[in-house]
């Protein structure tokens, strides 16, 4: 403890940590100090002496805090924390008292609360979708008795004061839930020098001079810290590290190094970020600590997923990315969501809602009058199809009936398809919670035919989008990176390959969200940051990888003419498939949403916030057109565009049909002249369609706003639609006079209709 004179930019801050017995967080009439209590300065952690007395000496080149860390078996009746302004505070000496009361609540060893992010808005009209979305958490922590909300990054669009002042109102519509806030990215994306009302940008570069999270701390206080409740210890803690000077960087660090050094033996440690953490910090805390999960967010998903080291005898560390709280389309009507999480003797339970859903209106139920189901040619891949990648020769005459709808068990399926294969409709089931010691994530094949239940397997993560099937096999992709073989008859694994299990690779936890593509004696799937495994279907073994540019998307390797073609986040990469050699990568900026490319004749086209037309044999760019991210594609996971007969459909809201040649406009479609008919809920944004499959002169495809939808592809004008009440993200296949797909609820249909 510094002693002597204090410096012009040091402070020296000192008090007491106190009984408030009669809880007017004033210490008063003896009321005794506490001993043993941790406060922080954000880089190194004291303890209250026997008196309950602390003091810190910091120096102040920048906002800076002192906080403490809520002890098990108590509440605060006091703020947790003072922050010092260096205008303000330098050169002086101050107290901070904090004060404590008995919670019996906080002692228990069997609680839950609630998680969310992202609520990352910037304008008024958002601002108000989020003070009613915080009034309806507010009654969903209050139904279910939620120790406390923990809000975990990008609380903001872009970090300005009137943003931050929003986010606080929106706050108090919680009523008496507590709060923990965390930093994120967003939240430190202004200039300080140009503030307010500064200037909107999402790239870190633009945030020089130093002061990303200046406005949070002002607003929102320590950036990083730590509280407890029952046997658990909470860290907070910032792992976008580039938003942080190299001070703070340093400050940051050695806090997050001594604050779980002190965590007991007998407590399990959760750890929560913006993103998660590395997976060289989380092996060497699992080394000394009993870490029971990991929750995080950035990604707009709602997702889980572990980590592993490939070792039997390491524990099950659930990892849990929570869905946006904004109200932009992030992936269209019901995306944005919060987490219940249940605590219990180390094991984790998750159950998510949907606060803009006020009921879930029920589904159609089966006709009785519908054709028998014939079933005719398989669709073993997602972008299968006899004339190309998701057209068909096979013809459906409407109208279409129901002859069966069976649940699955999918929870809020986002974007699950089926696939049908030896006259079984296999789908993966979008569980996406947490099941105490397990995930709650399945394959399951039901009866094409009747929708009987066939199996069900239990995998580590969740199947985006579908799986794919050849030679009695069915593989799937989880989240975590794991390849699965199973027997299409049984669903009995026949073998399962963690892509990042090898000595060479960092393992830990991974992100991937991508299709795996069979191809002739190959099975090609592309992980997280990077790799293209070419993997041996009939062993599991990686004969082979090739450095593709990645980033977890939401798009799957694509072929056509001997090439693999992958699209990312602003580079598009072509692989010869003879020799496995990159042939070209193109730089296509603004795919920032970006779709599984589709390859027609000698056109490569992708469709994102830039839709391209692209040269498939040199990459070269033979035409683009920007497309408006609300507007026109309303939603950051758009559907993959499909080319046939001289005409590529893409777009998202406004479904389009373009010139194959020069991407102009022939026609286009909204869905939102029928969204009445979805139940209205406030803040509900209808998002992209699915993915469409061509069948003859019709293009089916679902609709956020309730429909499944029939256009003629030569004018988009409607032919039929049918309602099914919930949001149908997932993409339509076909086979004989059956139609499958998957709804938001996890409802799978089987709707058939007559030859032409």
């Amino acid at each position: 403890m510094h002693r002597g004179r204090l410096l012009g930019g040091e402070c020296r801050i000192s008090g007491m940590v106190f009984a408030d017995n009669n809880g007017n967080g004033r210490r008063e009439g003896g009321e005794p100090g506490m001993p043993g209590v941790w406060i922080s300065d954000g880089e190194r952690i004291a303890q209250s002496d026997q008196e309950g007395r602390y003091s810190l000496t910091i120096s102040l080149d920048t906002l800076r805090w002192v906080a403490v860390t809520r002890p098990e078996g108590w509440c605060l009746t006091t703020p947790f924390y003072m922050v010092l302004d260096p205008e303000q505070h330098a050169g002086q000496e101050v107290v901070c008292n904090f004060g404590l009361a008995p919670d019996r609540a906080s002692a228990r060893d069997n609680f839950c609360f609630l998680v969310g992010g992202d609520s990352q808005f910037s304008r008024a009209s958002q601002a108000e979708w989020l003070r009613g979305e915080m009034a309806r958490i507010g009654d969903i922590c209050r139904d279910n008795a939620a120790a406390f909300l923990c809000i975990i990054g990008d609380l903001t669009q872009s970090g300005f004061d009137q943003q931050f002042r929003w986010y606080l109102e929106a706050l108090a519509e919680l009523g008496d839930v507590a709060v923990y806030n965390l930093f994120g990215g967003h939240d430190g994306l202004y200039d300080r020098e140009d503030y307010p009302p500064g200037r909107i940008t999402n790239y870190i570069k633009y945030c020089d001079p130093p002061g990303r999270i200046t406005n949070y701390i002002k607003y929102c206080g320590p950036a990083w810290y730590s509280w407890e409740y029952g046997p658990y210890h909470f860290v907070a803690h910032v792992p976008e590290l580039a938003f942080l000077t190299e001070a703070e960087r340093q400050r940051h660090d050695l806090w997050l190094q001594a604050d779980i050094a002190k965590v007991p033996g007998d407590k399990y440690l959760i750890v929560t970020g913006h993103y998660p953490p590395t997976n060289e910090n989380m092996q060497a805390w699992l080394a000394d600590h009993k870490v029971a999960g990991v929750l995080y967010g950035h990604w707009h998903e709602r997702g889980i997923s572990q980590f592993r080291t490939g070792r039997d005898e390491q524990p099950v560390i659930p990892y849990l990315l929570t869905a946006p709280l904004r109200s932009s389309p992030d992936s269209g009507a019901f995306a944005a969501g919060v987490r219940l999480v249940h605590l219990a003797k180390g094991e984790i339970w998750t159950r998510t809602f949907i606060p803009s859903r006020l009921a879930a209106p029920p589904a159609p139920p089966p006709v009785s009058d519908a054709p028998s189901v014939e079933l005719g040619r398989g669709w073993p891949q997602l972008f299968s199809g006899d004339l190309g990648p998701r057209v068909t020769s096979v013809v459906l005459k409407p109208p279409l009936k129901i002859a069966w709808r069976v649940p699955t068990g999918a929870h809020n399926s986002m974007f699950n398809s089926p696939i049908v294969y030896e006259g079984r409709v296999i789908v993966g089931v979008y569980d996406g919670e947490w099941h105490g010691d397990r995930p709650g994530s399945t394959m399951a094949a039901f009866e094409g035919q009747t929708g009987r239940e066939m199996w069900r397997t239990a995998i580590d993560s969740d199947v985006r989008f579908a799986p794919c099937a050849s030679r009695g096999r069915v593989y799937a992709l989880s989240g975590l990176g794991t390849v699965y073989c199973l027997d299409v008859a049984t669903g009995r694994i026949i073998w399962q390959r963690w892509l990042y299990g090898d000595n060479d690779r960092a393992g830990g936890h991974r992100l991937c969200q991508s299709i795996p593509v069979i191809y002739q004696d190959r099975l090609l799937c592309v992980g997280q940051d990077g790799p293209l495994f070419i993997l041996d279907p009939e062993t599991g073994e990686i004969v082979a990888d090739v450095d593709v540019k990645n980033h977890p998307c939401y798009a799957a390797p694509a072929i056509g003419r001997g090439k693999m073609f992958f699209a990312a986040e602003g580079v598009t990469t072509a692989v010869d498939l003879a020799t496995l050699k990159v042939l070209w990568q193109t730089l296509t900026p603004g795919t920032r949403a970006v779709s599984t490319p589709c390859p027609g004749g000698d056109t490569v086209f992708i469709n994102g916030t830039t839709f391209y037309g692209l040269d498939a044999d040199t990459g070269k760019i033979r035409w683009s057109r920007a497309l408006d991210m609300y507007q026109d594609l309303g939603s950051l996971s758009v559907l993959a565009a499909v080319a046939y007969d001289g005409l590529v459909y893409g777009g998202g809201r406004k479904f389009m049909a373009l010139n194959a040649e020069n991407g102009e406009t022939v026609w286009q479609f909204t869905h939102g002249e029928y969204e009445d008919e979805l139940e209205e809920t406030e803040g509900r944004s209808l998002g992209a369609m699915s993915t469409p499959l061509i069948a003859g002169d019709l293009i089916w495809l679902g609709s956020d706003d309730g429909h499944l939808y029939a256009l003629d592809r030569h004018s988009g004008v409607l032919n039929w639609r049918q309602y099914l009440a919930a949001p149908i993200k997932s993409s339509p296949v076909i086979s004989g006079n059956a139609l499958y797909v998957l709804d938001f609820d996890g409802n799978l249909y089987c709707l058939v209709g007559n030859p032409p």
